[in-house]
């Protein structure tokens, strides 16, 4: 068989390549670090395959995360998204959720960036603000009309959605 990276460098079964990364510890620790890593497409192919390959909870992801939320800020942004869909799928311990806070909020001021990562960004900083009620101010501050006039009208809608979960 191809090496893994090969198989994410090309058009490739995404079902098959689930039933052979769900089968083999290895061939998850290797996609992993695909995806830690900066190769495009191969990257960002990577997360994309690890979030339809894990689950909730799922300690695979745990042991990446502080990898996860030190590199986010040097990704494109669909591998953006992607490593932040990763990261939605965990509970993080106060430490780097802090950490992951302050690079979600880059992400989402950052107007010129894919409505799509910093509507993922912005419901990282939502979770965060439910546990932490204190930080809902500091959503509401980047809630103003500068921040959102850039979305399309279905993010918006999506944003309001998670406003309104607060």
């Amino acid at each position: 068989m191809d090496s893994i990276k090969e198989v994410l460098a090309s058009r490739f079964n995404k079902d098959q390549f689930l039933s052979l990364i769900q089968e083999s510890p290895n061939t998850m620790e290797e996609t992993f670090q695909l995806a830690l890593g900066s190769e495009t497409p191969v990257s960002w192919r990577a997360a994309w395959v690890l979030n339809h390959a894990t689950s909730k909870n799922d300690q695979r992801i745990k042991n990446h995360a502080s990898k996860i939320i030190e590199i986010l800020n040097t990704k494109e942004d669909g591998h953006q998204r992607e490593l932040l869909k990763l990261l939605d799928k965990i509970e993080i311990d106060e430490e780097l959720e802090g950490i992951l806070f302050d690079k979600c909020v880059t992400i989402w001021e950052a107007v010129e960036k894919s409505p799509s990562v910093r509507v993922v960004a912005f419901r990282v900083l939502a979770q965060v603000a439910i546990k932490y009620p204190e930080m809902k101010n500091e959503l509401a501050f980047l809630t103003q009309d500068h921040y959102v006039d850039s979305l399309s009208p279905g993010i918006k809608r999506s944003l309001k959605k998670t406003i309104e979960k607060l």
